[in-house]
């Protein structure tokens, strides 16, 4: 390498890596986190192992940076400042942390500017050499920070129509949160005249194998309150129509002595239907003998009766795509 310093060269080619590094976990690092969280136990082990495997490519790129520098140490004893670089590493990843509670990544241009631009200030606060540029520095990740929240308002608005459209339900007004104590909310699914959301408890090793063990049904408009319900057997949902009694305004149990309770609530001009919580069989002699856990986590007919009456519309949150989701036209693009 004639006329080339090459301690220069090997020095330089150890921050480009680093830097590479950093660029690339800013936007895998925050995706992959997200996804290998809220993908546990959702059957998306393909995506989330194409992300962990990404995550682990933007580390190599780093740990190549590394090794770059360690090498020009070695040959030359330009000893590199692992407490800044190590502190570097540490404050990226706390800020990204921190981002995706507020804004969390998507593939448009605003979360890539984001995320990009949050690393790189970080990266000029804690390892800049001058006082001035690590200030400016500073000054700019506080900025983006404050940013961050208008940008995550957005983003949860246009989240929401990519729910509705991964759904391919008819509008937001079908989705009716309830909380089942002790039980794990499962996808839901609409399948054509409802939305049907299982709920399970945890079973097999490690409590990981979760089926169907309620079932909360939602239908645009006041059906037929005494029609056929869905009922969780652990392993799948059946159908059946059990008795049906008014209890009061808008309200119907269903169920007879010896079978899961249900109940039936008519508000805000949607139908909503509950089933399990009790021992016994399904009704209508269907196969299915039910979970004997359930009655002890909902609490029998009385606790199916104060989780349907607690029925709630979802928040802009609690309706965001799951998994990993391209945005599908120009305004995704540039507002996600």
């Amino acid at each position: 390498m004639a006329g080339v310093d090459e301690r220069l060269v090997v020095g330089r080619s150890g921050v480009v890596g680093l830097r590479a590094g950093l660029a690339a976990q800013a936007g895998v690092l925050p995706v992959a986190t997200g996804a290998l969280v809220e993908g546990m136990g959702s059957g998306r082990s393909g995506i989330d192992a194409v992300l962990l495997i990404a995550l682990v490519g933007s580390s190599g790129v780093t740990a190549a940076g590394v090794c770059v520098g360690l090498v020009a140490w070695l040959a030359w004893g330009r000893r590199p400042r692992w407490g800044v670089l190590i502190g570097a590493v540490v404050a990226g990843v706390l800020v990204e942390v921190a981002l995706w509670q507020v804004a969390p990544f998507r593939f448009g241009v605003l979360s890539v500017l984001l995320f990009a631009g949050a690393t790189l200030a970080v990266t000029g606060a804690v390892a800049g050499r001058a006082p001035g540029r690590r200030a400016v520095a500073a000054v700019a990740l506080v900025g983006l920070c404050v940013v961050a929240v208008p940008i995550g308002s957005v983003q949860r608005e246009v989240g929401v129509e990519q729910w509705v459209a991964q759904k391919g339900v008819p509008s937001r007004a079908v989705a009716r949160v309830v909380t089942v104590p002790g039980m794990v909310r499962l996808a839901s699914v609409w399948d054509g005249t409802r939305l049907v959301t299982p709920f399970g408890i945890g079973n097999g090793p490690g409590g990981i194998d979760v089926g169907p063990d309620v079932v909360e049904t939602v239908t645009p408009g006041f059906v037929d309150p005494c029609g056929p319900l869905l009922y969780g057997t652990g392993y799948r949902t059946i159908g059946a129509t059990p008795p049906c009694v008014q209890e009061g305004p808008g309200l119907w149990f269903r169920g007879s002595e010896g079978n899961a309770p249900g109940y039936v609530l008519q508000r805000d001009g949607v139908t909503i239907t509950l089933t399990g919580g009790g021992n016994g069989y399904v009704p209508d002699g269907e196969s299915g003998w039910l979970n004997p856990d359930v009655p002890q986590a909902v609490g029998g007919r009385d606790g199916v009766r104060r989780v349907i009456e607690a029925a709630r519309p979802a928040t802009d949150g609690e309706l965001q795509p799951s998994g990993v989701t391209w945005p599908g036209s120009l305004e995704e693009w540039l507002l996600l």
